[in-house]
């Protein structure tokens, strides 16, 4: 029912610590090493017929020599297991080719078989090289030996149908691959028992080959053979615990009973077909059987028993003595051997326990990890069916998990659509993140939850189905409920506020717009009485100045002066009620230009004086011509100044790029000021010097703010007591250099 993100998902936590079993790397490694032993065998016995070369076909002089047939079927089975040697990168081609190999292999088994026991004469025995009727254990010249053909027909066999299983989850490879597997391990142990009798008519290189190859073979998917989950034939026979299950005297009867067949049925090949080599190999599978099936105890006294049936029933003459040394050999190998066995047995038995121990414990941890997550979680097949739920999905649903397994999924939700809507794209995209859904419980309660999903893998790496968890929002949604109500009151205050704010702009828009009215009013009506005050002031100087003493003379000049500046700050005013008042004139200007114009308008002041102007290249910009070059003039005005009485006073113009804005400059190394009274220097009527010491009204530099901000652009200052001031204005550039 839920869906947790991929890294949910395999973030659990890691169970206790189990036995390690081979790696799929050595695994590998294996399988390479008995393909590569086959085809090498297989080339290495073909260059010895072609050449004629006798240790290459036999291996050790005297013994029986391989077939050319046995070494094209192992060169044809090492091929066919490195082209599957991988379960995963196979491609139908490469597949093909090696069923088709291998399905030759099987078939030349089959065929040698038919003549052996029907005697049938196929043609295929000496079909590539001619074999003497003379050679060491020859059936029939070229003919292989029967128990090699039957083990090619099994290894080939299995290799065809190496990925193929049954409906109930049955792997006939594995089958076909053991039972090849005790072939070949019998024949090797019984030519090492006796190495110069015939025996089964086969040769050291093949024997080898075989058994190495059967074990690779089995190891070519060792998910299926050793240490799987799946309920495969070796596992069954060898980690099952069978022995255990059984009661004491059936374990020790069936190892009674079956040496008694194994007896009943040498014996009745001995008096059908003659054979008198070979004994132990009759005796061997049921060795191995009784150790599997009984364990310890049941696999010696199937040896013993075994050892003793052959002494007494099948030695030549009957019985052990000193002088058949060899004989005595045998006999201890065997029960040595078998012990072996039964000793192995028993430690795969108590392997088994001790694996199956760790796997309960694991089980248990990893179901306690589930049980203890608050969030439901639910494993989903690829059918849409319910496999397992934790207590959390029980108690979101009101269901039992005996009820819930096997169910559909969507049935549990308010939208079972939308849920497999969600399932689907699981399986389309690997997983579902934040999925919203809602879980209905049997009540009838909703619980709003956000689902995350992922696809988990069995260990063949096939989609096994979705594991889901779904994480309770029931209260954050209160809480989004109750934010987006917060949210909307904070939005409806700041509406109000705005709108207030808006209104007390307007009024004060509109208060500043009757201030300026009023000041360029009262400015305007100001002149004509100064005027009149200034005009006859002067004619008392000029008309009557004789009959003025020299203090009436200097109150006259004192009411002249004042008119003068009382005329100079109406100016002013009006020239910064203007500012703020006219209508912009846009267009392209050039700075340099108009920095001239200002230095022109202003030789009167620098006549005489000691003040050198340095103008820098400077880019143009966009504005107001008029009202710029006010700005300027105003700015090399107050910069002239405040230099003049400074021996080698410097006034530089330039400029400097901004983020989307222009930035120029006037800088002058005179008088400088404070920087603590910095906000003081653009306010109307605020000077920082006093009119005695250098003139002016106090406005220049209020004007100069009043233009830069009508163009969107911004004024400030740096300077120093002693050592000048700096007094920058930006105007913005569209982005442009």
């Amino acid at each position: 029912m839920g869906i947790v993100s991929a890294p949910r998902a395999e973030a659990v936590a890691a169970p206790p610590a189990a036995p390690q079993a081979p790696s799929l790397n050595q695994w590998s490694s294996f399988v390479c090493f008995g393909a590569a032993l086959s085809t090498g065998v297989g080339l290495l016995c073909l260059a010895g017929w072609m050449f004629d070369i006798s240790i290459l076909k036999s291996g050790f002089p005297g013994l029986v020599q391989i077939k050319a047939n046995t070494a094209v079927c192992l060169i044809l089975l090492g091929v066919a297991l490195w082209l599957r040697k991988a379960k995963t990168k196979q491609t139908g081609g490469r597949i093909l080719v090696a069923q088709a190999l291998a399905g030759l292999a099987a078939v030349i088994g089959l065929a040698s078989l038919g003549e052996y026991f029907f005697g049938w004469d196929l043609g295929i025995d000496q079909l590539l090289f001619v074999e003497s009727p003379n050679a060491i254990g020859t059936i029939r010249p070229g003919l292989m030996a029967p128990i090699n053909a039957l083990n090619l027909l099994l290894l080939g066999s299995a290799l065809v149908f190496l990925d193929w299983t049954t409906r109930r989850g049955f792997w006939p490879s594995q089958l076909l691959s053991f039972a090849a597997g005790l072939l070949a391990l019998f024949n090797l142990l019984d030519f090492v028992l006796a190495p110069r009798e015939i025996h089964t008519y086969t040769s050291l290189p093949a024997a080898v080959t075989l058994a190495v190859f059967s074990l690779a073979l089995i190891c070519a998917r060792p998910q299926w053979s050793y240490g799987s989950s799946h309920e495969t034939a070796l596992r069954r026979w060898f980690f099952q615990g069978l022995s255990a299950e059984r009661p004491q005297p059936l374990r020790y009867g069936g190892a009674v009973l079956l040496v008694g067949v194994a007896t009943i049925l040498r014996d009745m090949l001995g008096r059908s077909y003659g054979m008198t080599a070979g004994i132990y190999t009759t005796f061997y599978p049921v060795v191995l059987l009784a150790a599997v099936l009984g364990g310890l105890g049941p696999g010696i006294l199937a040896t013993a028993l075994s050892a003793a049936s052959a002494a007494y029933f099948f030695l030549d003459p009957p019985g052990i003595g000193v002088e058949k040394m060899g004989d005595v050999a045998s006999l201890a190998i065997f029960t040595a051997t078998g012990v072996g066995i039964a000793g192995l047995a028993e430690n795969l038995e108590r392997i088994r326990r001790q694996s199956a121990d760790v796997l309960r414990k694991a089980s248990s941890y990893t179901r306690s990890l589930i049980e203890a997550s608050l969030d439901p979680l639910v494993t989903i097949s690829p059918e849409g069916k319910i496999t397992d739920v934790n207590k959390a999905t029980e108690d979101a649903t009101g269901i039992p998990r005996s009820e819930l397994v096997g169910t559909d999924f969507a049935s549990y939700f308010t939208e079972p659509e939308k849920a497999r809507l969600g399932y689907r794209r699981v399986f389309d995209q690997g997983l579902v993140t934040d999925y919203p859904l809602a879980i209905r419980h049997i009540s009838g309660k909703i619980t709003e939850v956000l689902y995350n999903a992922t696809l988990y893998r069995d260990e063949k790496g096939s989609v096994a189905g979705v594991l889901a968890a779904a994480r309770d929002i029931t209260e954050r949604k209160r809480a989004e409920q109750e934010l987006a109500v917060y949210h909307q009151n904070l939005e409806d205050l700041v509406a109000q506020r705005t709108a207030e704010i808006q209104s007390t702009n307007k009024r004060l828009e509109s208060a500043n717009q009757e201030l300026e009215t009023f000041a360029y009013s009262v400015s305007h009506d100001l002149r004509t009485p100064l005027r009149a005050v200034d005009g006859f002031s002067r004619i008392l100087l000029e008309d009557y100045a004789f009959k003025l003493d020299a203090e009436g003379q200097r109150v006259v000049n004192v009411i002249r002066e004042g008119t003068r500046k009382m005329a100079q700050m109406i100016d002013d005013i009006l020239a910064f009620s203007r500012a703020g008042r006219l209508q912009l004139s846009m267009e392209a200007i050039d700075m340099e230009e108009l920095v001239r114009e200002a230095l022109k308008s202003l030789q009167p002041t620098l006549a005489g004086g000691n003040v050198k102007v340095e103008v820098q290249p400077l880019p143009g910009s966009h504005g107001d011509a008029s009202m710029i070059q006010r700005l300027w003039t105003n700015l090399l005005d107050n910069a002239i100044k405040f230099t003049r009485c400074k021996p080698g006073g410097i006034v530089e113009v330039g400029s400097q790029a901004g983020a989307n804005e222009t930035i120029y400059y006037v800088k002058d190394n005179g008088v400088g000021f404070d920087m603590q009274y910095a906000h003081k220097l653009f306010g109307v009527f605020q000077r920082l010097h006093g009119p005695e010491e250098f003139p002016g009204t106090g406005i220049g530099l209020a004007i100069v703010k009043r233009i830069a901000e009508r163009h969107g652009g911004r004024v400030w200052a740096e300077g120093k007591v002693g050592q000048g001031a700096t007094i920058y204005f930006a105007l913005p550039n569209g982005g442009k250099a």
